[in-house]
């Protein structure tokens, strides 16, 4: 058989998705894996809860939809209650499921997986994070006292975190396989749950290495900032301890500016806590960039800063140090696998603004010391994150738990 043969075989293959309707890394999560199942030759279809207020109101449930890569179906369910919003689908799309050899759950945490295990399908998980790890950090320090319907639903997310954790916790057990994108998440999902060893495969989201690069054109060179991307919404991003280093940084380069892409808080209030700190003209807020454009930030910046409280990997630090640009992050979770203490980059304490001013400080004052970084931490992804290492990973994993959909023959 053809390797044209074998892929058109392979379009018989249907693959359903159930994610999040969200931005960040559980978006970069979904893109990259249907790329993946693409080139590898499945019918990919997600599948998620429509993430606002009004699908409540509509009496429409479910909208689908196709594109050029995959198949959409949308459902108007309740969002923003965690477990809630996925248990609601399950039972609004519980006829579609059967059209389906393959369910795959794509998530920060399990909770997309709720709607195979709901429907009792065979289900793969691969996870970011979990959702105990993100409870503890719902509310932001930045303005507690906000009111609005999303906030109260929040609260009521804190009101059932037990039930919810339960639920997090059976999902993990009825999983036929659970997949991470750490060894980190791995150790958290293990000590907080006690799921078996069997269960896991640690796969790492890689970086493309031929897209995130340094730029030697010419046409780009190094500008007097420091960086931070991410959802400056999420309290777990904490981007108030940068803010307060950024004050102690600014003496010792008071030409210096700080630039943080990423989705803000409405009404301004970063920049008014940034005024309230004297830093208001030194700070830029680019909002949410296209892809070409972060690439160039990347490359631009002398350094990248990630002030996290916790992350399950950190996408952003993956892409920084691809563009050869070194990174000072907390010790956080994930970026503890990628940063190589005082090699390619520097991890200092979480929550501690002198700490970490120091580390930028060292940074900024030595450039033959910041440029060594930045090559050892291209280096350190190619070798270790590129695309090529997780390509074939998840027929890997589909082969072991859908047996029958795979013929020994069919492989060339």
């Amino acid at each position: 058989m053809s390797v044209d043969e074998f892929i058109d075989k392979r379009r018989h293959i249907r693959v359903l998705i159930s994610t999040q309707d969200v931005i960040g890394g559980v978006n970069a999560m979904k893109s990259l894996i249907v790329s993946v199942l693409k080139r590898e030759g499945y019918d990919v279809t997600l599948i998620y809860p429509a993430r606002s207020l009004r699908g409540l109101f509509s009496l429409k449930r479910i909208q689908i939809s196709q594109n050029e890569d995959t198949g959409n179906i949308k459902i108007n369910s309740i969002p923003y209650v965690l477990m809630l919003d996925h248990l609601v689908s399950a039972f609004i799309a519980k006829k579609l499921l059967n059209q389906y050899d393959i369910y795959q759950a794509v998530g920060g945490g399990n909770q997309p997986a709720l709607l195979f295990m709901i429907g009792k399908k065979k289900y793969v998980c691969w996870v970011a994070t979990t959702i105990k790890d993100e409870g503890k950090l719902i509310f932001d320090p930045l303005h507690p006292f906000e009111f609005s319907i999303r906030i109260l639903l929040y609260y009521f997310n804190y009101l059932i975190m037990p039930l919810i954790y339960r639920y997090e916790k059976k999902i993990y057990q009825n999983a036929e396989k659970i997949l991470t994108i750490s060894w980190h998440t791995k150790k958290c999902i293990q000590e907080q749950y006690g799921i078996s060893n069997e269960k896991f495969c640690v796969v790492p989201f890689p970086v493309d290495t031929d897209k995130f690069k340094p730029i030697l054109d010419g046409q780009i060179t190094k500008q007097n900032f420091i960086l931070m991307v991410g959802r400056l919404t999420d309290p777990r991003k904490n981007v108030k301890l940068l803010l307060k280093s950024f004050v102690k940084i600014k003496q010792s380069f008071p030409d210096l500016r700080l630039i943080l892409v990423g989705e803000k808080p409405k009404n301004n209030k970063l920049e008014k806590f940034c005024s309230s700190l004297g830093i208001g003209n030194s700070v830029d807020f680019p909002g949410q960039v296209p892809e070409d454009e972060l690439i160039k930030y990347y490359n631009q910046a002398q350094l990248f800063v990630l002030p996290s409280l916790q992350e399950g990997l950190g996408i952003v630090v993956l892409e920084s140090m691809a563009c050869g640009t070194p990174v000072v992050s907390t010790k956080c979770g994930g970026p503890e696998e990628i940063i190589i203490h005082g090699e390619n980059g520097y991890l200092v304490e979480n929550n501690n603004v002198e700490s970490l001013t120091d580390s930028v400080c060292k940074l900024l004052t030595d450039n033959e010391l910041r440029m060594k970084m930045g090559e050892k931490a291209r280096e350190f992804i190619c070798q270790n994150y590129s695309i090529d290492k997780i390509k074939d990973s998840f027929t890997k994993i589909y082969k072991e738990v859908y047996p029958h959909l795979f013929d020994r023959n069919d492989y060339v």
